[in-house]
């Protein structure tokens, strides 16, 4: 996923009065921006993996649940990277493939070694919905 999109991958975009953001893509646009999400997907998982041996991640087939098994050792930005980017890559993946109405991603976050339940955090709809729970290690 790119930092940000760029005029080649969309058509028109603007806003609406109620506050919500329309982007006008073409098929082919549509097409290439979820490659691009599944490869950024694809490499973050190959990244995560390689940082640590006994780190896994698996997500629902829906997209809306993600479980990170982990330790204190992973990189900061590769964790930062499975919290908050890869999401962003299955939410708009998601409705650039047909979804509707609101799209939510719980994250559990466990210990590799122990299976302990870490934290939680629950994105829903954007920033303004993003809560943590935060549990021992």
């Amino acid at each position: 996923m790119k930092q940000r999109l760029v005029p080649e991958d969309y058509t028109d975009v603007y806003a609406k009065k109620n506050g919500d953001i329309v982007i006008v893509v073409t098929q082919k646009q549509v097409d290439r921006l979820i490659k691009g999400n599944d490869d950024y997907i694809k490499n973050g998982i190959a990244e995560f993996h390689h940082d640590g041996s006994d780190y896994r991640q698996e997500v629902s087939t829906d997209g809306r649940e993600q479980t990170l098994w982990l330790d204190r050792n992973v990189k900061p930005l590769i964790e930062s990277n499975m919290a908050i980017t890869l999401p962003q890559c299955y939410g708009l993946n998601y409705y650039l493939k047909g979804g509707k109405g609101d799209w939510d991603m719980q994250i559990t976050f466990r210990n590799c070694h122990t299976n302990q339940l870490i934290h939680q955090n629950m994105w829903s709809q954007g920033w303004d919905g993003y809560t943590t729970d935060i549990f021992g290690e």
